[in-house]
């Protein structure tokens, strides 16, 4: 067992409006309207599955049909919503199937700028002849709409099987902390060789 510990410091900028390049290139407007936007675009109906009591200025939306959902992240207030980021993709059928769980939503203060955070669960299973793959996964994204570009995703815990002729497990977990000055620390614990379930490199940048 071994634990890395490294900090990650973030650098003030000005504020500026900004989008997801990979998201979905739905249009900024009414929450109804992009709900609407992005059921088209995965195939089946939009609805958001964050509770109510998740920050008033973010939307965690599963999007999609039997074949399969989009996660998304949607941010704004009023008239003005706009998709930031894509989180997952799951499915339940074919050779890799996959499944999105939810755990928190929330806001913290980091400096002069409010972090919405995302917490979930992934877990994954891809059959490929005689060796069959799991994947779990614990990710935290965190969202600042008015200063990147995206979510930046942290996998704070991981841990892929193997099972078949050559059989291993690789697995980590971390402790995620920020503070006021806006510094990201990761404290990992981690066992295996570390070529599946690979931490994050430093340096990361929330901006």
């Amino acid at each position: 067992m071994r634990a890395i510990l490294f900090t990650v410091f973030v650098v003030a900028v000005a504020p500026a409006p900004v989008r997801a390049k990979e998201a979905v290139a739905c249009p900024a407007g009414k929450l109804n309207a992009v709900l609407s936007c992005l059921g088209k675009h995965a195939g089946g109906p939009a609805r958001v599955i964050s509770p109510r009591e998740a920050p008033s200025a973010i939307r965690v939306v599963r999007a999609g049909s039997a074949q399969g959902h989009w996660i998304y992240v949607v941010v704004g207030s009023g008239e003005q919503w706009t998709v930031v980021d894509e989180l997952f993709y799951e499915q339940q059928h074919g050779k890799r199937e996959s499944s999105f769980e939810l755990v928190k939503v929330s806001e913290q203060p980091v400096g002069d700028t409010k972090v919405l955070r995302v917490d979930y669960r992934t877990d994954s299973d891809t059959n490929a002849g005689d060796e069959e793959t799991t994947e779990k996964r614990e990710e935290t994204a965190l969202c600042a709409p008015a200063r990147r570009e995206g979510c930046l995703r942290i996998s704070t815990k991981c841990e892929i099987k193997r099972e078949g002729d050559e059989a291993e497990t690789d697995a980590y977990s971390a402790k995620l902390a920020i503070n006021a000055a806006g510094e990201v620390s990761l404290a990992f614990e981690s066992r295996g060789s570390g070529k599946r379930c690979k931490p994050p490199a430093a340096p990361i940048k929330l901006w």
